[in-house]
């Protein structure tokens, strides 16, 4: 890790701030995670996401699935937690023809039952093994705008969701997020530096490279190997944190990648510290 400068601010309210080279980024610390989590946890939009007494968040939804003397279905929850993690996450299914319902469809010819459900979301994708939810939930689907489109945003989020409430707050699946994408880069450098050129689209689902593929077959498996690579650059940075006697969750590290880097205003703060 060659700094230059660090800034770890003693201000629990102010971020801790890295340069290194031509790059400036939110330190991956402690401090930076709990300042985040505060924020997120009162954002509208995830409000309430965690409250298993709140019917407009997804723990509900899952939890009543578990629920053996539950008044709703199976299916009738399944509809419910995708409704609400696309309203939540503006994963934009309802762009597709028919986003939602094709989803449900998906999920319910691979798990017809809840303990199948818990099982298929603890599966870890890798490269040789497309026989998963995950792949499938990627399954090419027509825009209603006319091209083609994967939805990592939604399957890695369904995943990452399911397996969380349905397996004893399991947070190990991370949420594919395109500003983290973009931004990914930077922190792999810094906290994961294996001595190779990162491209900074090393990460990004690229609509023009799936364009340039034939089959919807290939344009499915460019996106799940797209989402291989950036899991495993978020294990190789949470593994070297963890080395540091740093312990962050994977969903602490994409947090504060996500909310530092969406204003684009780090270098502005750095010179203001």
């Amino acid at each position: 890790m060659n700094v230059e400068i660090k800034i770890d601010s003693s201000n629990p309210y102010k971020l801790d701030l890295i340069r290194f080279g031509k790059h400036t980024i939110a330190e991956l610390s402690k401090n930076n995670a709990n300042f985040i989590e505060a924020i997120v946890s009162i954002d509208s939009n995830y409000q309430g996401d965690d409250d298993k007494a709140n019917e407009e968040g997804t723990a509900y939804w899952f939890n009543e699935m578990l629920d053996l003397k539950s008044m709703f279905s199976y299916e009738y929850c399944l509809e419910k937690c995708i409704e609400i993690i696309d309203n939540h996450n503006s994963t934009h299914l309802e762009a597709t023809n028919d986003g939602r319902n094709n989803m449900k469809e998906i999920i319910l010819g691979r798990c017809p039952s809840v303990e199948q459900l818990k099982q298929e979301v603890l599966v870890t994708p890798t490269r040789n093994d497309t026989n998963n939810l995950f792949f499938d939930l990627l399954k090419t689907m027509d825009h209603k705008t006319g091209y083609k489109v994967n939805n990592i945003s939604f399957a890695s989020k369904f995943i990452s969701y399911a397996r969380k409430y349905l397996n004893n707050n399991d947070t190990s699946f991370s949420k594919y997020d395109k500003v983290v994408a973009e931004n990914l880069s930077k922190y792999q450098k810094y906290y994961a530096d294996d001595g190779k050129r990162v491209s900074k689209s090393k990460f990004l689902n690229k609509s023009s490279d799936r364009r340039n593929l034939k089959k919807d077959i290939d344009k499915q498996k460019y996106t799940y190997e797209t989402y291989i690579k950036y899991m495993k650059t978020i294990d190789d940075i949470q593994n070297n944190l963890n080395s540091i006697k740093i312990e962050l969750t994977r969903e602490e590290i994409d947090h504060v990648i996500w909310y530092t880097s969406k204003g684009k205003y780090l270098d502005e703060l750095f010179e203001n510290y």
